[in-house]
């Protein structure tokens, strides 16, 4: 409905009836549709039809979660006023009759065309009662501001400081469902300040506490802001992809108690790991979000590789540890460079790095059997073998032996190496 109004094709239609659940299923089932009880205790029945899936709720007069569940308590009712005042917002509280005649019982329409984001009924009371029935709102009027960069109501702002701390009560795989796509937005740096204006981004995320109590200048960003500010600006220059916008969120967490931009990108992987644990990540997404962090520091010898020649070894390490991974941190260092007033370093690296790519010359691959070579030629034990291997694995890196050359060539230069020879005396 709301979409529709605004000329944007809708996700998806929501349907809404006074029938109970058991009665929905007997129209479905006498019509001829298919129906899943998705959500019967809560109302809810989906229609499974031509063209998708369709909810199909009864209306409600009441509805709120208790301490930390995901499953709302639901009192069923007759009227579709009702059903809308218990919305959370007016934009959110119309509906269309089937002959496309607009229910519109508290000004969604007025809000839709002035940008504005209230409760329905309006006033502190009201939006207070709205915000406690489901304190997650909270995070949802931040989406609606990340999204459609539409501006709260002043009394609904106020409610949702004065409930805050009621954030604490929701669970945390709700948080980062609504956080994810409020980083995600369009909006997402004025999502942000508002929702820190309120003090839940601090409730939800304390490793940004302190942020915005650091002059960007005082570690090397251009920005005459505070990290905070930097930190949430960041967002608008990557795709929106929810690992990259939240290391960029992240990345100086651990700045306000290091005062320093490398002790602060190494505390701040272990605070941002702390977070992803608190909200159940997945193992894939978690190593993803710490591989980003963890390269951060890294930049420095992309950035200060003047020399093609260096520029080519800085990659190699750096593919050599963090391995496909690479390809993904483009986006991030580049915005961070940026950031940082010093954004040519990035793209000269970048080309640099699809040009080795593409000629197979970026990844270091030993011929198989040069272990055992080792063993039977020199008499290595295992740690001399390893420590042999990665010795000319570097002296590819910095070119001077040959990518992918026969097993002898790689033995050659190894006697004729000064580190090689003292490792060979070893034997």
């Amino acid at each position: 409905m709301r979409d529709t109004l605004r000329g944007v094709a809708p996700k998806d239609y929501d349907l809404t009836t006074s029938a109970r659940p058991p009665q929905i299923k007997g129209i479905l089932q006498q019509a001829g549709i298919r129906w899943v009880p998705i959500g019967e205790a809560f109302g809810t029945i989906a229609a499974l039809m031509e063209g998708g899936c369709y909810e199909i709720t009864t209306y409600r007069v009441k509805e709120s979660y208790t301490k930390g569940s995901r499953h709302p308590v639901v009192q069923f009712g007759d009227d579709l006023v009702e059903d809308l005042a218990r919305r959370d917002l007016c934009i959110n509280a119309m509906a269309m009759g089937v002959q496309g005649n607009v229910v519109d019982p508290f000004g969604g329409l007025e809000d839709l065309a002035a940008r504005r984001l209230r409760v329905p009924g309006g006033g502190l009371s009201k939006s207070r009662e709205i915000v406690r029935d489901d304190p997650l709102r909270i995070l949802r009027v931040a989406r609606f501001v990340s999204g459609l960069g539409f501006t709260v109501d002043e009394a609904l702002s106020e409610a949702c400081l004065q409930e805050a701390a009621a954030i604490l009560e929701v669970s945390r795989e709700r948080w980062k469902s609504e956080l994810e796509r409020t980083i995600c937005g369009e909006h997402a740096a004025a999502a942000l300040r508002w929702l820190g204006q309120t003090r839940v981004l601090f409730l939800c995320l304390p490793e940004l506490v302190g942020l915005d109590g650091v002059l960007a200048r005082q570690v090397g960003f251009a920005s005459s802001g505070t990290l905070f500010d930097c930190s949430v600006e960041l967002l608008g220059a990557l795709p929106a992809a929810p690992l990259q916008r939240w290391a960029a969120l992240l990345h100086g967490c651990g700045i306000p108690a290091s005062l320093s931009w490398e002790g602060g990108l190494r505390l701040g992987r272990f605070r941002a790991e702390e977070m992803a644990r608190r909200f159940k990540f997945s193992n894939e997404e978690r190593a993803l979000l710490l591989g980003l962090l963890r390269s951060l520091p890294q930049m420095a010898a992309l950035a200060e590789a003047h020399s093609e020649a260096a520029q080519r070894l800085a990659l190699r390490r750096l593919h050599d540890e963090l391995g496909d991974a690479l390809v993904q941190l483009w986006p991030l260092w580049r915005a961070l460079a940026q950031a940082r007033a010093d954004a040519a370093w990035v793209e000269r690296s970048f080309q640099c790095f699809l040009t080795l790519q593409s000629k197979g010359l970026l990844a270091v691959r030993l011929p198989s059997g040069l272990g055992a070579l080792l063993e039977e030629r020199f008499g290595l034990q295992r740690e001399d073998v390893g420590r042999a291997l990665r010795l000319i694995r570097e002296r590819i890196m910095e070119e001077s032996c040959p990518f992918a050359a026969a097993p002898e060539v790689y033995l050659q230069a190894l006697e004729e190496d000064p580190q090689g020879q003292t490792l060979l005396r070893k034997r």
